[in-house]
């Protein structure tokens, strides 16, 4: 109906709507383009049904995962970055620490502990690790005053729940028994069906949250990516099981997308409680360890275009459907990455 000259999409056929839409298009001789959406989506979703005529992935360890495991030629993979980080690179996009301290209602003596919760649907211990940390710091097992601030996983607000509720009313209890010393932050989105979609101001917050916390504890996701940039310290919590299943949550460190990271020494895994508190006492009191490991992982990962990855993939795409499949990567100049 409207002579389109190029279909673009997320994934890479790993999903029916990507699936649908190629096939409909290369049915109808139109060129199909896959913009990446998630860092996992070349290593963890399948083989894609249908091939794009053109990918454009976030960085060369990216283009790599396209070639081997999906026989997508390297000619067809254009490297522009990552363009929903582009306001990480900005200066001016985060809020100040005082301008954050004070959203938050967060103790401006007191050193910040990240928690980025995961899925409830893959982790269900996400109350008990909060448990576990708070009672620590009750305890003193943490050596410097600090607070806990937990950001719950966008699944806990998705119009579609998967898990969860009891989740919510714990951490409700648990803000009642530690007072200040937990503060509770929830994604801000787009009311829709399915998926998320964060609003720019919720954006904003989480950059905060990543440039003035102290150190991030995690389970293993992208946010680790998202600390390098702003050089957070983190450790990836190995502890209890994966799902409702039996296996350590530790075997998420042997995913084909998270291995590679891990072999970069840029973060530790704590595989029990005592790795955890040991590990949160390091950081507290040096902050700048794993620091250069950290960068290497920005530059790697963060791929080309740092900052500008937006305009980098606009034109791609642009040039993909004015031009066809052929335009070739020389055709937009890196330029310099704007500082951290």
């Amino acid at each position: 109906q409207h002579d389109l000259d190029l279909v673009v999409t997320t994934d890479i056929g790993t999903t029916d709507a990507g699936n649908l839409m190629m096939r409909e298009a290369k049915s109808q001789g139109v060129k199909g383009c896959s913009v990446i959406l998630s860092w996992d989506n070349p290593t963890s979703k399948g083989i894609g049904v249908e091939s794009p005529d053109a990918v454009i992935a976030w960085n060369d360890v990216m283009r790599t995962e396209l070639t081997d495991y999906h026989r997508i030629p390297k000619e067809r993979i254009f490297v522009e970055g990552i363009a929903h980080f582009d306001s990480y690179f900005d200066q001016e996009f985060s809020p100040g620490r005082e301008e954050w301290l004070s959203r938050h209602q967060l103790d401006p003596s007191r050193r910040t502990i990240f928690l980025a919760t995961a899925s409830p649907s893959t982790y269900l211990y996400n109350v008990d690790l909060i448990r576990m940390i708070l009672e620590g710091i009750e305890s003193g097992r943490v050596s410097q005053p600090v607070q806990l601030l937990v950001r719950l996983h966008p699944v806990y607000s998705a119009r579609i729940k998967v898990g969860g509720n009891r989740d919510r009313e714990e951490m409700a209890a648990l803000k009642k028994e530690f007072g200040d010393r937990l503060i509770l932050n929830e994604p801000s989105m787009t009311d829709q069906p399915f998926g998320f979609i964060y609003d720019i101001e919720d954006q904003r917050t989480l950059a905060g949250i990543l440039r003035h916390s102290d150190v991030m504890v995690n389970l293993f996701s992208t946010m680790m990516l998202e600390a390098c940039i702003f050089d957070l310290p983190i450790i990836n919590s190995a502890l209890h099981t994966y799902r409702n299943t039996s296996i350590r949550n530790a075997a998420l460190a042997e995913f084909t997308h998270i291995r590679p990271l891990l072999d970069m020494s840029a973060m530790d895994i704590a595989h029990s409680e005592s790795d955890l508190f040991g590990q949160l006492n390091k950081y507290l009191a040096e902050p700048g360890f794993r620091a250069e490991e950290r960068a290497e992982v920005r530059d790697l990962y963060g791929g080309p275009n740092k900052g500008r990855s937006v305009e980098a993939v606009s034109n791609r795409i642009m040039g993909l459907a004015t031009e066809g499949r052929n335009i070739g990567p020389e055709s937009i100049s890196p330029g310099p990455s704007p500082g951290v």
